[in-house]
């Protein structure tokens, strides 16, 4: 029933979801699955695959947390049919929850004490002959030691609770809500503000939604506004007043109820009428409010989410920069320059700190550094400081022939004295582990990136406020995404990085760095006798571990060994030999390339493989060393601007994408403060969101539209020379 559901809702086949599911169940992961299991999947990607398990997940909770709710409700004997009808029908756990929300309380509701009384039989009788209802309550108080007056309103209670939770009204009500509703927000003077538990004390940036009275319309509200409303009001700034269409609900709500005659008097119609602005004022409206609240939120929360994992994502797939050795300078003016030097694999050469407001021997230093230790880049960290040790370094570029490229060094400085730096480099002082961090985010942003909180590599929006659970597993499945469709090299890996490699965890990534420093890995087999690696583990992460220049050259490929034979038997049928991969691989990427349709289906058949797995192995036999990555392209500003008192109205300046966001782009032009190109001014069409046009790390041209004291708003409407910006892949 769930799988049937899942496939339902993702428009997926149901066997999709039952072996996706299966796999996961015997120990599947994700990137695996999706490597490497394509023909049982028919194809599905990571994404579609991650869909399946959560929305499996979800839809198992809410059928538990269902079975839950009404167990609780029979044991408190308050259970209905309408009500159990109500909980069955609940499509997710945010509506599941505003159903459930008034019974939660050990009190009895106004109805439960009304039907205690007896005045349930009162109501079924009412439904079906709606003129006697007068008549009917005589006979009752003729019997009872009630007065009028409480069996009416007992009356009304039980018809106004029987409406709430009329799944046709319900469903009706919520349609309309959500597309005629609005939201006012009303500002609270600060000396009246009480902020809620754990947002005491913080001040609100989102001055505009803290000062004004507005207006919103519940359909036209953007993720980004409504976690700033609920920033707002946790903080005690501002009030919120949900306006619903409350006549024409309160009409449905008459129309929905099930009287059996629309023959009625004067007196029957003024209890409808009262019972169903009750039922709107006291139970409807307030559960339509809670679950399109939670809606909101949910469907904000993991917009932003999705948002800032996707920044995460752009960010570790930066180019890395191969085969260099790297200086890596921390700018800093009166406490110097930090300077940190690595040789091609990421191992530290050297470390000192250079006075740079002498700028002759600070040249000097750079110049004897360079040519000592045969450095042919520097990394330069974007911080206070940078465009003055810029301006230093530029005679040096002329002389050396070194070139560089300007790093964003956020999060350093929490890489530098965090628990895994110490353990990296426990003799170092901290402000030179992060020069070191900056050489290497040049030389490969995904192995030195990853060791850093995302939180703290400010690319998210509202990432402090989101569910903290949610936001850590979200970012756990997308760096295990990154590394998964990059590869990681077993032999020079830090153990952070092969955390993340499908079937590994801290555990066996340490035993692999343990093993790894008694004698290289020089093929894939030798993994398999580290402590911790089976044949489960072995099968899962295999692929994914690269073995370069090793004893098997598909070793250093994706291709996994269970394909290694099938594999061996393609080329040979082709006329090659493994060895042929690296000494002759030009006529082996030219033969594969010149193969027809019909000699690949003919292959496919003969060799009894999988099509998707075949097709794999030939992308990865023409192209054994493909980064996803793409190739290095440095980030450079203009020279003459270096702060932000050099900019000027209608400048046109190169820069690069730091951050994307539901509003626009922020933009680093090299004056220590970003700017920001508002959605309007991302392109001369329509846009829906700024990750259709840009994506963090991308090299854009842009014009400067104001600069108000640190604030500067850019353009990318009309920019002349648009040969720099790239449109996302």
């Amino acid at each position: 029933m769930v799988y049937s559901l899942v496939a339902s809702k993702l428009n997926l086949s149901e066997n999709q979801v039952r072996t996706v599911m299966g796999l996961v169940e015997k120990g599947a992961t994700v990137p695996f699955i999706a490597r490497y299991r394509k023909e049982m999947t028919n194809g599905l990607d990571e994404e579609a695959i991650r869909n399946i398990i959560s929305e499996t997940e979800k839809q198992k909770k809410l059928a538990d947390r269902k079975l839950s709710i009404i167990s609780s409700l029979k044991e408190r004997n308050i259970l209905f049919e309408s009500l159990e009808n109500m909980i069955k029908n609940a499509q997710t756990l945010a509506e599941l929850e505003s159903i459930y929300s008034p019974y939660k309380t050990s009190r009895k509701t106004r109805a439960q004490k009304a039907r205690e009384m007896g005045l349930d039989v009162l109501v079924e009788k009412f439904k079906k002959t709606p003129r006697q209802l007068r008549s009917i309550m005589q006979d009752f108080l003729s019997t009872s030691s009630f007065d009028e007056e409480t069996v009416v309103d007992g009356i009304k209670d039980i018809i106004a609770e029987d409406m709430s939770v009329n799944q046709k009204s319900r469903e009706k009500s919520l349609v309309l809500s959500r597309q005629q509703g609005y939201l006012q927000t009303t500002p609270i003077p600060p000396e009246k503000r009480k902020a809620a538990k754990g947002y005491e004390g913080q001040e609100m940036k989102e001055s505009k939604i803290a000062e004004d009275v507005m207006q919103l319309k519940i359909s036209r509200l953007r993720p980004h506004q409504a976690l700033a409303l609920r920033r707002a009001e946790k903080r005690g700034q501002i009030k919120l007043k949900w306006e619903f269409p409350e006549k024409r609900i309160i009409s449905i709500l008459k129309e929905n109820f099930p009287v059996k005659s629309r023959d009625i008097d004067g007196f029957a119609q003024k209890v409808l009428d009262e019972s169903a602005k009750d039922s709107y004022s006291r139970l409807l409206g307030p559960s339509l409010q809670r679950q399109i609240y939670r809606e909101l939120i949910e469907k904000a929360e993991q917009h932003s989410i999705d948002v800032f994992a996707k920044n995460v994502k752009n960010l570790l797939l930066q180019p890395p920069l191969k085969g260099h050795k790297i200086m890596g300078l921390d700018p800093g003016l009166r406490t110097g320059t930090k300077v940190a030097i690595i040789d091609e694999n990421g191992s530290v050469l050297y470390t000192s700190t250079v006075n740079t407001l002498s700028t002759n021997s600070a040249e000097k230093e750079f110049t004897h550094l360079i040519n000592t230790y045969h450095v042919t880049y520097i990394a330069l960290g974007n911080g206070t400081g940078s465009r003055d040790v810029e301006k230093i370094l530029s005679n040096i570029f002329k002389k050396t022939g070194c070139k560089y490229a300007i790093v964003p060094e956020t999060g350093a400085s929490v890489y530098s004295a965090s628990k895994l730096a110490q353990q990296e480099f426990p003799d170092l002082d901290v402000s030179l582990r992060g020069a070191i961090s900056i050489a290497r985010r040049l030389m490969d942003p995904m192995a030195e990136l990853i060791k850093i909180d995302p939180k703290s590599l400010g690319i998210g929006q509202y990432q402090h406020d989101l569910n903290q659970k949610l936001l850590q597993k979200k970012l756990d499945e997308t760096l295990e995404e990154v590394v998964n469709l990059v590869g990681v090299d077993v032999n020079t890996a830090s153990s952070h990085l092969l955390q993340y490699v499908s079937g590994l965890n801290k555990k066996i990534a340490d035993a692999i760095v343990k093993f790894r420093k008694t004698k290289p890995i020089t093929n894939r087999e030798m993994l398999k006798s580290i402590k911790g690696i089976g044949e489960k583990t072995f099968e899962q992460s295999a692929g994914f571990l690269r073995v370069y220049n090793g004893d098997n050259p598909l070793d250093a490929t994706s291709i996994h060994p269970e394909s290694y034979s099938v594999t061996t038997q393609f080329l040979s049928k082709l006329g090659f030999e493994l060895s042929d991969l690296q000494k002759n691989h030009s006529s082996v990427q030219k033969t594969i390339s010149k193969l027809s349709s019909k000699q690949i289906n003919s292959f496919i058949e003969e060799l009894n493989i999988g099509k998707e797995t075949f097709l794999d192995i030939l992308d990865n036999l023409k192209n054994p060393f493909f980064d996803p990555r793409g190739s290095f392209q440095e980030t450079m500003f203009d020279q003459n601007v270096r702060t932000i008192e050099d900019l000027e109205v209608g400048m046109i300046l190169p820069g690069e994408v730091r951050n994307v966001t539901d509003f626009g782009a922020f933009v680093d032009i090299g004056v220590k403060h970003d700017g920001l190109v508002h959605i309007s001014q991302l392109s001369d069409k329509f846009v829906n969101h700024p990750s259709e046009v840009v994506k963090v790390g991308q090299k854009v041209h842009v014009k400067i539209i104001s600069v108000e004291k640190n604030r500067i708003s850019l353009s990318m409407k009309e920019v002349k020379d648009k040969s720099l910006l790239q449109k996302e892949n």
